[in-house]
């Protein structure tokens, strides 16, 4: 992010993704006072100011602590013991006050009962009831102001609980979740995993809200005031997947923040396994269903600029045959983005770099247009694209190909894992067709067709 002042008016800019914000003087001054690395005093008007640029992802903001809380670590486990003491050996290790962390072990109901553990508390449920009931009954013995939970399979690094606590001190901060990375980097399927796990939500801090870049924290790397814990009822235990979600949103609908951070890392032992690894995404896919029938209002959503929606019409309409629609979607299109550059160079702004992330922003918006196609709609289209005529059946079916192989690319390209492409493809259309098994098998138990469905915004750019 950058200062500019032109023709009386200051603004801050950022490229990638492009945003720019109009400041008054006061707010000018102040955001050079940040980036000099000033000691301030800002007024509550500036603290709102600054929370308001962080949330447009323009400045980074980290509360600082006065105190550090007591915490209460929750583990769950079942019949992992070897992981389970790697667990607790990087809780030993943790950069935080001894005297401030208890940590109680939930036993839920391995065939051979777990026994006493150095530096914890063991409780035992008679029978397997699932992570849910296991971390509620956590909680229940907790002692703690806040409630940290970890899972068996997670080694955490030093700072973690240090950087995950930082978070809730911030104003209205309920709950605060960290990135989960890999432990290891063995099979394909790990490698896969290493830069695509649905653990792992990204490199970049973000609040954490439905319907945005990081929708919901996990249950493996995750810190809610027991206060708003208790308030909400916990996990909910009829839920056997998905039920961190739940509680996310449940928080946000009551009014209270959740944030991603992901220095507050831990090492997770991800799936290896074919049957393991699609079986989980299978499962994870069908608790969509469960999710969205108690919060329909967070189903997923789409938004085109309408020179985007002419062409994605126009490339539609190539694929049934018909090429005139497309030259006047590209046409119109083109006409959009020569009219946001024009106002950007109103501004201050360039037109290289204005050209530069208005066209990222058009390819990043077929991206996502063509991940969603493949992931949820993948196996209806294939099979719509071989039931079409002769004529049609090719175009269909090599714009289906293109539609799953060309993001595969460019996410071998921006995502560098260790794999050749051909691999990494095959895992994402393994990921793609267990994803989509799991959905529609949820969506039949569930009896609803609200993860199916998507809203579809249009842009009006000013």
């Amino acid at each position: 992010m950058r200062l500019e002042r032109s023709r009386g008016r200051c603004l801050a800019v950022r490229e990638r993704p492009l945003a720019v914000v109009e400041l008054r003087e006061a707010g000018a001054r102040l955001l050079e006072a940040v980036s000099e690395g000033r000691t301030l005093t800002p007024s509550r008007a500036e603290v709102g100011l600054l929370y308001h640029l962080s949330s447009l992802g323009l400045v980074e903001m980290r509360p600082v602590p006065e105190s550090w809380p007591k915490v209460t670590l929750v583990v769950p486990v079942r019949d992992r013991p070897t992981q389970l003491a790697a667990c607790l050996a990087s809780i030993r290790r943790l950069r935080y006050p001894g005297d401030r962390v208890e940590v109680v072990v939930v036993d839920d109901g391995s065939l051979e009962p777990l026994p006493p553990v150095e530096g914890a508390r063991v409780l035992r449920l008679p029978a397997p009831r699932g992570p849910a009931a296991a971390r509620n009954a956590g909680a229940r013995e907790a002692r703690g102001e806040v409630l940290v939970f970890i899972d068996s399979d997670c080694r955490a690094e030093e700072g973690w609980l240090r950087e995950l606590v930082t978070e809730l001190a911030g104003p209205g901060v309920a709950a605060a979740g960290g990135r989960v990375l890999p432990a290891r980097e063995r099979g394909w399927l790990e490698r896969y995993e290493a830069v695509r796990s649905p653990l792992d939500l990204g490199p970049r801090p973000a609040p954490a809200r439905p319907r945005t870049r990081v929708p919901y924290l996990v249950a493996a790397n995750l810190a809610v005031r027991r206060a708003d814990f208790e308030a909400v009822g916990g996990f909910d235990e009829r839920l056997r997947h998905g039920e961190d979600v739940d509680l996310c949103w449940r928080l946000v609908a009551r009014g209270r923040s959740a944030v991603y951070q992901p220095l507050a890392a831990v090492r997770h032992d991800h799936r290896g396994r074919l049957r393991d690894f699609a079986l989980t995404r299978a499962r994870y896919a069908a608790s969509e269903a469960a999710l969205l029938r108690r919060h329909p209002e967070n189903r997923r959503w789409l938004a085109l600029s309408p020179g985007a929606a002419a062409a994605l019409a126009g490339m539609l309409a190539v694929l049934l045959g018909r090429r005139r629609p497309a030259a006047l979607g590209g046409l119109a299109l083109a006409v959009e983005t020569a009219i946001a550059v024009r106002r950007l160079s109103d501004l201050g702004i360039s037109p290289r770099p204005a050209l530069g992330a208005l066209a990222a922003g058009q390819a990043a918006g077929l991206y996502h247009l063509c991940r969603q196609l493949c992931r949820y709609y993948g196996l209806p289209a294939l099979g719509l694209a071989l039931l079409a005529g002769r004529g049609r059946r090719r175009g269909a079916l090599l714009g289906l190909g293109a539609a799953a192989l060309l993001p595969a690319l460019l996410d071998w390209r921006r995502l560098r894992p260790s794999l050749p492409p051909p691999a990494f493809a095959a895992a994402g259309l393994l990921d793609d067709l267990a994803y989509q098994a799991g959905l529609w098998f949820g969506c039949l138990r569930e009896r609803t067709l609200v993860p199916l469905l998507v809203d579809l915004r249009l842009i009006r750019r000013r």
